[in-house]
């Protein structure tokens, strides 16, 4: 059994679903759980055709799917700590794999992809260009094409601690982290252009600070966002890009510009002249 919901606590911005998954009589655990889980609004159930699988099959296919979540990072648990591998017959564990292949073959099919590896949608490649003597200003990893909107530029609500402790965790990878981006709506036709990402801070700070070099892209959660994997730390910015005298609302969700602009701006109006 599965149980699919959404953190909709007051400020979170997590559009990974919530999964939890079980096993037992359907009626009473389904009862069960709408009494004691709040998260879930969405529930699936496999039932073996012939009463072929016993109580260890079913243990280690809960085991199964809860190690497929956890690594392929694309939900939240709320069944906690991963559990050990039930021990099974090498016969007994080759039948539970092909059950086990059978559901993961049928989930997508339900729009449920949390227990696939994530695998990228686009890997950019920086054009290397050599620093000449003759000319100092030419850049390094610098794309020769100055117009392509390589840029996006992303906004983070930075309001109070909490928000600035994972900001700063995620944009630069603290604690061991993956430094990158995460929940971030990008058009089709814009995937494989990016090179880079913007973060811009909103109030009180309201500006530009740091951008960074992309990885790659996967997606994030199954909403149609994305995550963006740095490949080097986030750079400063000189002098940061203010928000001006730009519009309100002109920050609320991602927008596309140029490195050269981004590197030259003084306001956020600038990076879109």
């Amino acid at each position: 059994m599965l149980l699919r919901g959404y953190d909709e606590s007051e400020g979170s911005d997590d559009d990974r679903p919530t999964i939890y998954v079980g096993q037992g009589d359907t009626g009473s655990r389904i009862n069960h759980h709408y009494s004691d889980k709040d998260f879930w609004d969405w529930a699936i159930v496999f039932v073996a055709e012939r009463n072929d699988l016993n109580r260890a099959h079913v243990t280690w296919l809960e085991y199964g799917l809860i190690r497929r979540a956890s690594e392929a990072r694309r939900c939240n648990l709320d069944n906690g700590v991963l559990p050990s591998e039930p021990s099974l017959s090498e016969a007994d564990k080759a039948d539970t794999e092909a059950f086990l292949n059978e559901m993961l073959q049928i989930l997508p099919l339900v729009n449920l992809h949390v227990f696939e590896k994530i695998e990228p949608v686009a890997k950019p490649t920086l054009i290397e260009v050599s620093v000449s003597d003759n000319d100092p200003e030419e850049r390094a990893d610098w794309d020769q094409d100055d117009d392509a909107e390589d840029v996006i530029v992303a906004p983070a609500r930075i309001s109070n601690d909490e928000d600035k402790e994972r900001f700063e965790h995620t944009f630069f990878g603290w604690d061991g982290a993956e430094a990158g981006w995460h929940a971030i709506r990008i058009s089709g036709g814009k995937l494989q252009q990016i090179k880079y990402l913007a973060i811009y801070q909103g109030q009180p700070e309201s500006k530009i600070t740091h951008y960074a070099p992309v990885d790659r892209i996967e997606p994030y959660g199954d909403s149609g966002k994305y995550r963006l994997v740095f490949s080097d730390p986030p750079t400063k910015i000189e002098k940061p890009i203010l928000f001006g005298n730009a519009p309100s609302g002109t920050m609320q969700g991602p927008r596309y510009t140029t490195l050269r602009k981004l590197n030259s701006a003084e306001t956020l109006m600038d990076l879109w002249d």
